[in-house]
């Protein structure tokens, strides 16, 4: 999974030349999580509650990088 997320990070990057690029993740995910930080993204947000689900409401995290600390801190 990692390989494909660098290639796809790569991408954005370089390709469509973003400034910044984040994820949304489920705060209880911790493999999603672990990875995302593997790769040098961040925790920038916690949203308790702010999404439906069919049995209550789902937390959200987000997670950033900006261009350059990816190419800086290229992994």
């Amino acid at each position: 999974a990692k390989e494909g997320v660098k290639a796809v990070m790569d991408f954005l990057f370089m390709s469509l030349l973003k400034h910044r690029v984040f994820a949304s993740v489920d705060p209880l995910n911790g493999p999603s999580i672990r990875l995302l930080e593997s790769l040098g993204m961040r925790k920038e947000a916690h949203f308790v509650k702010s999404y439906r689900l069919s049995d209550g409401w789902g937390d959200d995290a987000i997670y950033a990088i900006l261009e350059e600390e990816w190419f800086n801190g290229k992994i």
